[in-house]
């Protein structure tokens, strides 16, 4: 999300609003089927790393019409004292990006340093060819050889400039640049002027949206009128931004469940999961409808709630062990494969359901979510199949020997899933962990959970199998006494080099203390951070086996570490002035 621009720079070239308008139906999807699923009295979190209002307060505000009064939002503010975090928008703007996703994916593609390169080798190949056919001409009367120079030069500058003719039509104009910076007032007019330029439309409501982008600019987008947004209460929302508190930037909004949803509002969550699936592969789409036109009309209804159960089973995964159970002890999730096969108008789904489907319902067998994810085949991989497990002592012995982890690492908060030899060790919170020790993966289908803090790896040479990950190796750090250094602050910024790097490249001291390491990941931590969780001035290395090391961080998040140096030496060179 574009919350996240401060460690993730490359969204700044590559943010459209096309991202927000696609998951728009997706969030409140999952956002309405959570609420379907939590009890009476529960309390359901929503909460994105955008800034963007369709992302948020859009969503926040369709969840609320929708239910009608069973949910509400709920200011924690008062519990949270040192958080900083600005009131929910009541109004925004609805803007719809011209350029389409693949005018915007051929402009970046274009532009980038790899095509840049190949114009670079384009045209050289093409000078050498013109003083190739001008050498050839050398055993030529002098006369000749000058017509075919002068013919030469024209045809070089011909094509360098048909060259730059055809590559000036997909990059940007230099004055188009200019709207990249700062606009010279933040007055209402000057900002609709810039989207304008940029290649934006605004629709004041749905009214103004074209027949042919209704599909993607939904009514749900337009903020409520300011008597519906004054009873929703959306300042009740939180908004972080990043530099209140020198952190990303967040949206949160917390609900409570005050009474079930009615018919109306669960069979509107089941119509947008069907619509966010995933489409089955062409193959078994085909034998699918094969199958369908022989099988009776009762079984085709019932398997047209597969999907409605399988979004059930794996949105579950996310709420407590009573999920679903209103007050009087019902599950509405049972009630709702007959709420989606409903096929009566809009009047009938405002009743609620008859005492008939209610019986039918509560004498429903759950169906297990793995037994759904097992029987959807490819369509939704092995996701959530094998279950989490404990780490067994075998794979703990060798790998607590050769990182040092201290007696207080909480090795017990570890799991693995369950498929043979663990390709990753996840460091699992203590209120999930209890849940799974309570046997919650025999009635929900945990798709993922906790942090990686082990992954296995594939270069031969190494005493141990496991290296460390780059999101849990500012935790990890804080539990080992082996093969972490401390690395002063130009040493820590080579560290970020690309490919094999040389322990020619580093100080003396720190490539000594490389040097006694034996083949392996291992950790350096920036000096001055070293128990500075929060910054996370942390790298993963791995030691080659000759004198060289390589990097084991994602681009993306090494260009938010350089972000970082500069603004440290930056600080420096103050402190010194």
């Amino acid at each position: 999300g574009d919350g996240t621009t401060r460690k993730n720079g490359s969204i700044w070239k590559h943010w459209n609003q096309h991202g927000a308008l696609s998951l728009h139906p997706l969030q409140l999807s999952i956002a309405l089927n959570g609420a379907r699923l939590t009890k009476v009295g529960g309390y359901i979190c929503y909460s994105t790393c955008s800034m963007n209002p369709v992302e948020n307060e859009a969503v926040v505000a369709e969840m609320l019409r929708t239910t009608d009064g069973s949910l509400e939002l709920v200011d924690k503010r008062p519990d949270m004292s040192g958080l900083l975090a600005r009131p929910g928008w009541k109004s925004w703007k609805v803007l719809k990006d011209d350029r389409s996703r693949k005018e915007l994916k051929n402009k970046r593609k274009k532009n980038n340093a790899k095509m840049q390169q190949r114009k670079k080798e384009w045209e050289a190949k093409e000078q050498k060819k013109d003083k190739e056919e001008q050498n050839s001409s050398k055993d030529t009367d002098e006369k000749m050889e000058d017509m075919d120079a002068t013919k030469n030069e024209g045809d070089e500058a011909a094509t360098t400039k048909d060259h730059e003719q055809d590559v000036g039509k997909d990059e940007p104009k230099r004055e188009e640049r200019k709207d990249y910076g700062p606009p010279p007032s933040w007055d209402e007019e000057t900002l609709r002027t810039r989207a304008e330029a940029l290649g934006f439309t605004e629709f004041k409501s749905f009214d103004d949206v074209p027949e042919e982008l209704r599909g993607r600019v939904r009514p749900s987008l337009f903020p409520p009128s300011e008597e519906e947004a004054t009873k929703m209460g959306l300042e009740k929302c939180l908004r972080c931004l990043p530099h209140d508190m020198d952190t990303g930037g967040f949206f949160v909004a917390l609900f409570r469940k005050v009474k079930p949803l009615s018919a109306k509002a669960r069979k509107h969550a089941l119509d947008l999961a069907q619509e966010n699936r995933p489409p089955a592969p062409a193959a078994k789409k085909k034998n699918q409808d094969k199958k369908g036109n022989d099988e009776p009309d009762v079984k085709k209804a019932r398997t047209e709630t597969t999907a409605s159960e399988e979004t059930e089973a794996v949105a579950a995964s996310s709420t407590n062990e009573d999920v679903g159970m209103g007050e009087t002890g019902e599950s509405e999730s049972n009630m709702d494969s007959d709420v989606l096969g409903n096929t009566t108008n809009a009047e009938d789904d405002d009743k609620d359901t008859s005492a008939n489907d209610q019986e039918e319902a509560t004498t429903d067998k759950v169906v297990k979510g793995k037994e759904l994810l097992r029987g959807r085949g490819q369509s939704r991989g092995d996701l959530g199949n094998e279950d989490f497990v404990p780490v067994d002592g075998d794979t703990w012995a060798p790998l607590a020997d050769f990182y040092g982890l201290s007696k207080s690492f909480p090795r017990e908060q570890f799991m693995a899933r369950a498929n043979g030899e663990a390709k990753v060790l996840y460091f699992i919170g203590k209120p999930v962990k209890n849940l799974i020790d309570r046997g919650i993966q025999e009635r929900l289908t945990v798709i993922n959970s906790g942090l990686k803090a082990f992954q296995r790896a594939k270069q031969a040479g190494c005493e141990v199998r496991y290296r460390v990950t780059q999101e849990a190796a500012h935790f990890t750090s804080q539990y080992m006494t082996k093969r972490k250094i401390t690395a002063k602050l130009d040493d820590f910024e080579n560290c970020m080099a690309p490919g094999g790097i040389s322990f020619e490249k580093f100080s003396d001291n720190f490539s000594a203390a490389m040097k006694e390491l034996c083949v392996g990941s291992f950790i350096v931590n920036c000096e001055g951070f070293e128990e500075d969780v929060f910054h996370k001035m942390t790298l993963v290395m791995w030691r080659c086996r000759g004198d060289a090391v390589n990097c084991l961080v994602a681009k993306i998040e090494m260009d938010g570490m350089r972000s970082k140096i500069r603004a440290l030496k930056k600080d420096n060179e103050e402190e010194k002035a």
